[in-house]
């Protein structure tokens, strides 16, 4: 009573297998967005041309042109505003951005140019295959930067409230890419050689600081060495 799958009826069989994984996906992913959604409510959206509707698409204030400077535009995508990089868009952040949401399908270069810029949002999402970088392997980031997630109640249909990341549809064979390269370091971390006490302004390393390249203005954090239960963690 067994039967046997030829070459072209097995691909045929993985196939309509694969469509159905993937028709269950999108129908999965459409009742978890309207389960989050409901009772919810959404932060103003702008069009970018108030004269062009399509300049506003799904309520998303989107930069629809092929390379722009976010300087050049970004007093029509404000702190209230979730923002979106269409695919094939390539926006060069040149000037500090704040935004209720930025949705990358297509490229954010940063500036590395420009020093201390900010880049403040209540969630970064970098989806399909978008592309998020700050600097190269071979032309990183020596200036400040800072990457700012608001608590300003902004929420995603799958991952939620508050994050950076990339996200693509299962099986889709999307991949966004989230690229940042900062000044180079000998040694990103250290060891304690002495204990530090809360209300120390001082900490004795095991090794040396500017052998590791460690500069005056960098941010130091010092992690626990064990968790205790029921406890604040212990230095």
């Amino acid at each position: 009573g067994e039967s046997a799958l030829g070459y072209g009826e097995l691909g045929a069989a993985h196939d309509r297998f694969r469509a159905s994984v993937v028709a269950h996906q999108q129908r999965r992913e459409r009742t978890v967005a309207h389960e989050q959604n409901k009772g919810k409510t959404s932060g103003q959206h702008v069009s970018l041309s108030a004269a062009r509707a399509s300049d506003g698409v799904g309520g998303l204030s989107r930069v629809s042109r092929a390379t722009q400077r976010w300087s050049a535009f970004k007093s029509k995508c404000g702190s209230s505003s979730d923002c979106e990089i269409p695919s094939g868009t390539t926006v060069l952040l040149d000037e500090s951005m704040n935004v209720r949401s930025l949705t990358v399908r297509g490229e954010l270069e940063w500036d590395t140019s420009k020093d201390n810029l900010e880049l403040r949002a209540g969630f970064v999402l970098v989806a399909d295959d978008g592309v998020f970088r700050v600097g190269t392997p071979s032309a990183p980031m020596n200036n400040r930067a800072t990457i700012y997630i608001r608590n300003n109640g902004a929420t995603h249909d799958v991952l939620g409230e508050r994050f950076f990341a990339g996200h693509a549809p299962a099986l889709s064979g999307r991949k966004p890419t989230i690229s940042v390269h900062g000044s180079p370091l000998e040694r990103t971390w250290s060891q304690l050689t002495t204990t530090a006490k809360p209300g120390d302004k001082m900490l004795t390393l095991k090794h040396d600081v500017v052998g590791m390249g460690w500069k005056a203005g960098h941010r130091v954090a010092v992690g626990p060495t064990y968790m205790p239960r029921g406890g604040e963690p212990s230095i």
